[in-house]
């Protein structure tokens, strides 16, 4: 991505949350009140970008997953890599309210792009493909069509 692209995404990604009415008042409430909600961009080791880099064994190279796996494995790179998702959490919860920031949608973006090999566009980064895990899935599944055709 070039520098120039990387800041049309950055301020995208700033769009989707001014949208949303997401504020810097919010954040700083939801630290207050002593529980993590997003993990800093650094704390997301090599490690985990390289496991999170390759399909899993039942999925054969260049196949798309199907909706139920894609949304599966979304919940679980985001569960472990970039929020805590409580108990119960569904797949159609809004991630607003677990702490999709913008700094946590950065963090989702790089993830995406290592562990699907793809690279979304400025038109994908809206509130609505964001606004959970299955709308995420959907995006994801629809991305990878188009690249395997």
């Amino acid at each position: 991505m070039s520098g120039s692209s990387l800041s049309r995404s950055i301020e995208r990604v700033g769009s989707i949350f001014a949208a949303r009415g997401t504020t810097e008042a919010d954040e700083r409430e939801d630290e207050t009140t002593g529980r993590l909600i997003a993990r800093p961009i650094d704390s997301i080791t090599n490690d985990q970008i390289m496991s999170a880099n390759h399909p899993s064994p039942s999925q054969p190279s260049g196949s798309v997953p199907e909706p139920l796996i894609l949304e599966q494995r979304l919940f679980s790179l985001i569960g472990k890599n970039v929020l805590e998702l409580p108990a119960g959490f569904e797949v159609t919860a809004d991630l607003g309210r677990v702490g999709l920031d913008s700094m946590a949608l950065m963090q989702l973006l790089i993830l995406i792009e290592n562990h699907f090999d793809l690279m979304l566009t400025e038109a994908d980064l809206s509130r609505e493909n964001f606004t959970s895990i299955r709308s995420l899935a959907a995006l994801i599944r629809e991305r990878l069509l188009e690249k395997n055709r």
